[in-house]
C-alpha cells in the first residue's frame, strides 16, 4: 500500500470507530435512563405527597438539590438525556407525587440530531405543562447558556444548539409565562461571561454545571422555592 492508501485506510477507520462509539454510547444512555425511570416508580411508592419536584434532563438530574436545601423536601425527578418527549412519556410518575410545587428546566436535548425552531420548542415544553396543570405552582427555569469554546465529548450531542438560539427560546418562554401566569426564572443572565458564554468557572465541559454554577442558579431559585 502507498503512503497515501495508509492514511486513508487510518482516516476511515477512525471515523467508523468515532460512528460505532456514537451509537453504543447512545443506547448506553438510552438503557441508563430507562432504568432510570423504573427506578422513580419504585421511590415513588415510599415518597411523600404535596411536596416539591424538580423535573428536567442532566442539568437537573446532576443539581445536588438536598445538599442546598437540606430544610426543603425536594425530589430530583431529572433524567440525564432527557428531551420533553422523553418528559412527556413519564409524567404520569410526577403526577402521581402530586407536587405542591414543580420546578420544570426541559429542552436543550431537543437540539440533538435537528435545528428544532424555538417554537416548537415553546409548543412542546407548554405541552408538558398544560399535562400538569392540577399542580398548584409551576416555575418554568430559562434555559442555560453554553461555552462551545471548551465543549468536550459533549458537543457532539450538543451541535445544533447556540446560545442565540437558546435566547430566542428564554424570550419566547418568558412571553409564554407572562400571558399563561407562570412564573419564568431567568438563570441565564446570571450565568453568561462579557461575551454571552457559559462563565467557565460555572461549567465542567461547556454545558454541565459545576458547584459553583449550581451555587448561582440556588440564589435565583431561593424566592420561589421559600415563598
Amino acid at each position: 500500500m502507498s503512503a497515501l492508501e495508509i492514511v486513508m485506510v487510518s482516516v476511515v477507520s477512525v471515523l467508523v470507530f468515532c460512528i460505532v462509539l456514537y451509537f453504543i454510547i447512545q443506547k448506553l444512555f438510552k438503557k441508563l435512563a430507562s432504568d432510570k425511570a423504573k427506578d422513580f416508580k419504585i421511590l415513588n411508592k415510599y415518597a411523600q405527597r404535596e411536596r416539591i419536584v424538580f423535573l428536567g434532563d442532566s442539568l437537573t438530574d446532576f443539581f445536588p438539590l438536598n445538599d442546598f436545601f437540606p430544610d426543603l423536601d425536594i425530589y430530583n425527578r431529572g433524567i440525564a438525556g432527557d428531551n420533553t418527549f422523553d418528559i412527556m412519556k413519564r409524567l404520569e410518575g410526577i403526577i402521581e407525587l402530586k407536587p405542591q410545587k414543580l420546578f420544570l428546566l426541559i429542552g436543550i436535548n431537543d437540539f440533538h440530531k435537528r435545528k428544532i425552531k424555538p417554537e416548537e420548542m415553546i409548543e412542546r415544553i407548554f405541552g408538558i405543562v398544560e399535562a400538569l396543570s392540577e399542580v398548584p405552582h409551576i416555575y418554568i427555569i430559562s434555559l442555560f447558556p453554553l461555552n462551545k469554546s471548551i465543549l468536550r465529548f459533549t458537543w457532539f450531542f450538543r451541535n445544533k444548539a447556540n446560545n442565540a438560539l437558546i435566547r430566542r427560546v428564554n424570550r419566547l418562554l418568558e412571553e409564554k409565562c407572562l400571558v399563561t401566569g407562570y412564573p419564568f426564572i431567568n438563570v441565564y443572565n446570571n450565568l453568561i461571561d462579557e461575551n454571552d458564554n457559559l462563565k467557565r468557572e460555572f461549567t465542567l465541559d461547556g454545558i454541565h454545571l459545576s458547584t459553583n454554577g449550581y451555587e448561582e442558579v440556588v440564589q435565583k431559585l431561593k424566592p420561589y422555592l421559600y415563598d
